[in-house]
């Protein structure tokens, strides 16, 4: 993935980690998969160091 691309990428994640949109998608895509109804936390994003 290019630079841009991956800054790009980068800073949607972090739109969606700072908006309730990531516990919405959570709960409607991964809640019925772990059986937990609230997600355990915010991902790292470690791989968007520097973008």
């Amino acid at each position: 993935m290019s630079r841009t691309r991956s800054g790009e990428v980068c800073a949607s994640l972090r739109d969606i980690l700072g908006s309730e949109v990531w516990e919405n998608l959570y709960r409607k895509n991964l809640s019925p998969l772990t059986g937990r109804e609230n997600p355990p936390g915010l991902p790292d994003l470690t791989e968007c160091k520097g973008h």
